[in-house]
């Protein structure tokens, strides 16, 4: 699948993938790709391809977010630089109201924002996302955060 979104809230892949009622219920598996016009993500060009397995439990008032085993590839475009990942991480979203979502990841996450550019983090951090999926404030937490706009400039 090729498609070429405005934007990108939290997570590419979680996109593609509804919300499973049931936490009982196995985890999908997915393949896709995303081609990101320059300034949208980064400076550049951008495009995702990225593959695994995930699952989304829709618990009311938040949803957690599994990928255990999951690959992505990020290339520059306009250099043919790119960089592979294997993540293994969760997202635990909470609306805040207001068009406002507080989001924790732990583990090895991919985050794309319009504003904050693609980092992967690595560990545990905290950060808050507006409805149109930017950035507000910054990521805190410990671990390792990774700016991979700049790692392929």
């Amino acid at each position: 699948m090729r498609r070429t979104p405005a934007l990108l809230a939290t997570a590419a892949v979680l996109a593609v993938l509804p919300a499973s009622p049931a936490a009982a219920a196995p985890p999908e598996e997915f393949d896709v790709s995303i081609d990101y016009p320059a300034g949208v993500v980064c400076a550049f060009p951008l495009s995702l391809d990225a593959s695994g397995k995930t699952k989304v439990i829709d618990r009311g008032d938040s949803t957690i977010v599994t990928g255990p085993r999951n690959v992505f590839t990020l290339t520059n475009d306009a250099t043919g630089a790119s960089t592979t990942q294997r993540l293994g991480g969760i997202f635990k979203d909470r609306s805040l109201g207001g068009g406002l979502t507080a989001t924790v990841s732990t583990g090895r996450n991919l985050v794309l924002t319009s504003n904050a550019g693609a980092v992967l983090l690595v560990g545990r951090y905290e950060f808050t996302l507006d409805a149109d999926g930017a950035l507000v404030g910054r990521y805190e937490g410990k671990g390792q955060l990774v700016d991979l706009c700049a790692r392929l400039s």
